[in-house]
């Protein structure tokens, strides 16, 4: 009887305790995500050969050719694996410019919070940055959370969209979707 009693409560607490660390990658992979997006994408803003400059001396390789014709959907480009211990991670640097970070498992909520926090940071004087409403998105019965910025530099002539959708269920294929795109 008390080998019963004992063990209930420690099974409880071995099962919070695995859920707890579950969550605590979840936000882990959020935090690199965030930091990858800003290193990569928005560090080398629409210079395509800087951002592989970059990315090679970090020692990412491309992956693999068919995973990376489905992901680019037929957009020139390159799909950059970042993986490492702790998740799935890719940087898909587009011809046109357009630079994205993805990852497959991830936080959502706390993608967002990085995401903002670091658009927050980086404003500058004489560069403009406006956040757009969020919008809620449904794809393939899985609901997204997108959170948006508009940034120009004073004088220029267009901008860059900079843009995360994230989501907590585990019926995304990707949970977090950071992306910086060019505006004319």
């Amino acid at each position: 009887m008390l080998r019963t009693v004992l063990f209930i409560p420690l099974s409880l607490a071995n099962a919070a305790m695995a859920q707890e660390s579950a969550q605590d990658i979840g936000v882990r992979r959020a935090a690199f995500a965030a930091e990858l997006f800003m290193e990569s994408c928005f560090a080398h803003l629409g210079d395509g050969k800087a951002l592989t400059r970059w990315v090679r001396s970090r020692g990412y390789g491309q992956t693999d050719p068919a995973f990376s014709k489905a992901v680019l959907q037929g957009d020139p480009g390159v799909v950059w694996s970042a993986s490492n211990d702790i998740g799935d991670f890719v940087i898909l640097q587009k011809l046109d410019g357009n630079c994205e970070v993805w990852a497959r498992r991830a936080h959502g909520q706390a993608a967002a919070e990085g995401f903002e926090k670091a658009i927050r940071d980086a404003r500058r004087p004489g560069r403009r940055i406006e956040r757009d409403p969020d919008r809620a998105i449904e794809a393939g019965g899985v609901a997204y959370r997108q959170i948006a910025y508009f940034m120009q530099q004073e004088g220029a002539a267009g901008g860059w969209l900079l843009v995360a959708i994230v989501s907590d269920s585990d019926r995304a294929d990707v949970q977090v979707r950071l992306s910086a795109d060019r505006t004319r």
